[in-house]
């Protein structure tokens, strides 16, 4: 028979889990709304390269349902055409990442 003592979990702290035990990692929205504060503009490859985003039209279309103005341009390249989002307005968009940072911390 198996020795059960082998599986045992270290326990929790006394106090329970404790606040500083889990740094919170900014989420792709935010990522891509700091970019665009930042830079202005951005592209797809741009979000895959840098954030690891694959769906940035999905992030975009958010980020314009919360009151953001981005406008999207069609760059031609080699082999077909890309967009790129660009910010037009960043008051509402500093706002807008204020108040996500803000509900993260409280």
């Amino acid at each position: 028979m198996r020795d059960r003592s082998d599986n045992r979990q270290e326990a929790a702290p006394a106090g329970g889990i404790q606040s500083n035990q889990y740094i919170h990692q900014p989420t792709k929205l935010e990522r891509v709304l700091a970019h665009l504060i930042e830079v202005g503009n951005i592209s797809p490859r741009e979000a895959m390269d840098q954030y690891q985003c694959w769906r940035l039209s999905a992030v975009i279309h958010t980020l314009k349902k919360a009151g953001i103005h981005i406008e999207t341009h069609q760059e031609s390249h080699e082999g077909g055409t890309h967009a790129r989002y660009v910010m037009s307005e960043q008051s509402i968009a500093v706002k807008h990442l204020s108040a996500i940072q803000a509900r993260r911390v409280s």
